[in-house]
């Protein structure tokens, strides 16, 4: 029995994740952009409208607008403040976030990432035009970073 409850728990689990799509090129972007007809046109409201263990994929482009502060004024131009994935489709050859390299209040940073998130799992992306030491801000533990730049 104590079995059953087991598989009944891990599968009520894998049933609840969802993902969530992202594509610079979306003519339909609408929440909780779940296909790739509905996808959000920047990776931070595909974020913003997930859950715990959802994915985010997406696909092809050089993704440098947006932007948002977590603490004080520096923006993030990504933002993961939960525990989900985000993934590229196609790698760092095909798929960027763009920081602004800038010192003071022009400066973005490309990802910052929180609360057991996940930048990329098999294919990876290329964060940019930010400074070395800057690129990707964790915050708390645990994390996943795999092959990121």
């Amino acid at each position: 029995m104590p079995g059953i409850c087991f598989a009944a728990a891990l599968l009520a689990f894998n049933a609840s994740a969802a993902t969530h799509y992202v594509d610079l090129n979306s003519a339909n972007s609408t929440p909780p952009y779940a296909d790739w007809s509905a996808a959000a046109t920047n990776i931070q409201d595909a974020i913003d409208a997930s859950v715990d263990v959802d994915l985010v994929l997406v696909t092809n482009g050089v993704y440098s607008s947006g932007g948002r502060a977590v603490y004080g004024s520096l923006l993030n131009r990504v933002v993961i403040n939960k525990a989900v994935t985000v993934q590229s489709v196609n790698g760092p050859a095909a798929t960027m976030i763009y920081g602004y390299h800038a010192i003071g209040s022009n400066a973005v940073r490309c990802v910052y990432m929180t609360n057991n998130s996940a930048l990329i799992q098999e294919n990876r992306f290329w964060c940019t035009r930010i400074r070395e030491t800057t690129r990707i801000k964790l915050n708390q533990s645990p994390w996943r970073l795999a092959e990121a730049m």
